[in-house]
């Protein structure tokens, strides 16, 4: 019975949230309905949303590309983060004195 109501949950959760036709739609003309008043301020929204486009493709197709043919590297940062974290968790206050010494906070 639970793993039922777990399954159901998941697949209400995804059509919310994830599968959202609507949602996905609105999200999609969002800048077009925002300034397409004046052509100036629509223009202008246009290139903003080409340069964010543009920007976060070319950030995330090389790490996408990366993470996908480097699974070790992957996995050793993952290993290396997890040790970091246990540190970090484990000795706070020096943990602390180090970020203050080394002026990251």
């Amino acid at each position: 019975m639970s793993q039922t109501v777990a399954t159901f949950a998941t697949i209400f959760f995804s059509m919310i949230l994830v599968n959202n036709y609507v949602l996905v739609q609105f999200l999609g003309i969002c800048p077009f309905l925002g300034v397409s008043k004046k052509l100036d301020s629509s223009a202008g929204m246009g290139a903003a949303v080409i340069v964010v486009m543009v920007i976060a493709t070319a950030v995330t197709f090389p790490l996408q590309i990366f993470l996908l043919e480097n699974p070790q590297a992957v996995e050793a940062f993952l290993a290396d983060y997890k040790a970091s974290v246990d540190y970090v968790n484990a000795n706070t206050a020096e943990a602390a004195q180090f970020c203050f010494h080394a002026a990251i906070l």
